[in-house]
């Protein structure tokens, strides 16, 4: 009777989740083509990302250049620059490829989330709803299609704890398979170094299997590829690398206030509120049967894969809380934590489907697609907005190329503005530059503008001149962005100095 009930269960259900992954498949489909045909950068500074990649090309490491010209700092991970770099070697300056590698990470940890619900729980129809909760997230929405390091990271994360969570405690764990756990761990750590939560949570899966020697290789295996590499990414750049990625990074503006700030505009997006009442709601309906528990079944409920997951999830919430309190801090610091929402509310809807509550179960798929929905609706409104502004960029991009002589240096907001004008830019990451935590870095700035060594700078407001008197502004024609974020366009009073 028990089987029957379920059996209806999944049938009454499943055509309305395959439904709602239809309707955000296509949605997100939609929004990953507008902006990979979308010529220029989204916001996201993008192109910044084509310097260290060019350096590796050269053969010169890119933490290096920080002080010296054409003066960079590479904030990502040496595995992230080696893939754009992949792109610019085969393909030239372009950012659809890293677009499209943003894409793939995607589909890659949605595959990661199903695998891992599908290995824990039972039923078709809860795989399909962990799928659905997964395009739901918004995090991940607002971050695909962009040429950043994040959902990169999360794919090669994600990939590891799939791997160590099919194997099974009777298994024979192969060396190799433990060494595809080490790359995988280490490839996401150099690709974004806030992905250390993982790397401990692998570690304890291998031993809730018992798996001791496995546990030992990964453990060796992880120290040995990350501290290595560290070491010698210090050395061939001259402590450059230590000194961006720990020395100078500890020294970013940090608010409590950020941190909440954006934990309040997460609670905004309908998935993310609404998941966290699931699991509130999950906890409360539990509470009596861990009041009961004896020592034994304490013990047995402790090394179990799902305890891991939503201990996790735990950890990873006061992780991403407390790592947007920095500056810049998005919703980007919460794409781990949300994969991992998307995998704790599958397990949870396993339990709806045990005890056979289909109106529930309704609710839940309904409340995610519309969410879900929602979310990429407004997303996808501010795409309208920036093709409505495209007409401006344009005018901006070939503007740059009447005044500015193909060879010259420049430093732009959006690199592709003059790289694709033959212009070699400088000061990739302009916030480094100018930020009040870093006032060697100001200095040098502020000392090579004056200088009057750039054809041109393209800047995010109108005041660069009273900042930089020796510089002029180049009004369009064109209307401002009215939604979206304008570029000015700067040019020197007198000849750009040549270089020395």
């Amino acid at each position: 009777m028990g089987n029957e009930k379920k059996n209806q269960f999944g049938g009454k259900i499943l055509p309305f989740i395959r439904i709602g992954i239809a309707i955000l498949g296509v949605l997100i489909l939609s929004l990953s083509i507008s902006r990979l045909v979308y010529p220029y950068g989204v916001g996201a500074w993008e192109a910044f990302n084509w310097m260290p990649a060019t350096h590796l090309l050269e053969g010169k490491n890119p933490y290096a250049f920080a002080f010296t010209p054409p003066y960079g700092m590479s904030p990502y991970g040496i595995v992230y620059y080696a893939l754009i770099a992949v792109g610019v070697q085969i393909f030239g300056y372009q950012i659809w490829f890293g677009r499209i590698l943003s894409v793939l990470a995607f589909v890659v940890c949605i595959w990661a989330v199903v695998r891992i619900v599908g290995k824990l729980a039972h039923g078709k129809e809860v795989v399909w709803f962990a799928c659905l909760a997964g395009l739901a997230m918004f995090p991940a929405q607002i971050w695909i299609s962009v040429m950043r390091s994040d959902l990169i990271a999360a794919a090669f994360a994600f990939s590891a704890l799939a791997l160590v969570f099919t194997f099974e405690e009777d298994e024979k764990i192969s060396f190799w398979s433990v060494s595809a756990t080490v790359l995988l761990s280490s490839a996401a750590f150099f690709t974004k170094q806030t992905y250390l939560l993982p790397t401990g949570i692998i570690f304890l899966r291998f031993l809730q299997l018992k798996k001791w020697r496995e546990a030992v290789i990964f453990a060796v295996g992880l120290v040995f590829l990350v501290f290595g590499g560290m070491f010698l990414l210090n050395q061939t750049s001259s402590g450059g690398y230590v000194w961006q990625h720990f020395t100078h990074a500890q020294r970013l503006p940090y608010s409590l206030a950020q941190c909440a700030d954006v934990f309040i505009e997460m609670l905004k997006n309908p998935t993310f509120f609404f998941s966290l009442v699931c699991l509130i709601i999950f906890a409360f309906q539990n509470r009596k049967f861990f009041n009961r528990l004896s020592r034994a079944e304490a013990i047995k409920i402790a090394r179990s894969p799902k305890f891991l997951i939503f201990g996790y999830l735990l950890l990873s919430f006061v992780w991403s809380f407390f790592s947007a309190g920095r500056v810049g801090g998005a919703a980007n610091y919460y794409i781990e934590n949300s994969f991992l929402l998307a995998i704790a509310i599958g397990l949870i809807f396993e339990q709806f489907k045990r005890n056979a509550l289909p109106n529930l179960a309704l609710a839940m798929i309904f409340l995610l697609t519309v969410g879900g929905a929602f979310q990429i609706f407004r997303i996808l409104r501010g795409e309208y907005f920036r093709w409505q502004s495209l007409s401006y960029y344009q005018e901006v991009f070939e503007t740059v190329g009447k005044v500015v002589p193909p060879g010259s240096k420049c430093i732009s907001i959006e690199a592709e503005m003059v790289v694709w004008n033959g212009c070699a830019f400088n000061f990739d990451d302009h916030e480094e530059y100018n930020g009040t935590w870093s006032p060697e870095l100001i200095e040098i700035f502020e000392r090579e503008i004056k200088a009057g060594r750039y054809a041109a700078v393209l800047w995010m407001d109108d005041k660069f001149t009273e900042r930089f008197p020796n510089y002029r502004l180049i009004k369009m024609s064109q209307s401002l962005p009215e939604r979206f974020f304008p570029i000015y366009l700067y040019v020197p009073e007198q000849p750009p100095m040549k270089s020395e």
